[in-house]
């Protein structure tokens, strides 16, 4: 079967974690993350690989 990932651009208000939740809701096999890089920081990223992980248990080793 294909995968199924959710798109960067079809939730613009929302930022990487509502985006990594909403994939997981919907029964996504990935994401794809918008990124601004004024926006972004450290905290950012590591909050995003957290998400990663906890969500998508096979990320666990990619992710950290």
């Amino acid at each position: 079967m294909n995968p199924i990932s959710l798109a960067s651009g079809v939730m613009p208000d929302h930022g990487p974690l509502e985006m990594v939740a909403a994939a997981v809701a919907g029964g996504g096999d990935a994401v794809g993350l918008w990124v601004e890089p004024k926006e972004w920081t450290a905290a950012t990223t590591r909050d995003t690989r957290t998400a990663l992980a906890d969500l998508y248990p096979r990320c666990r080793r990619a992710c950290h």
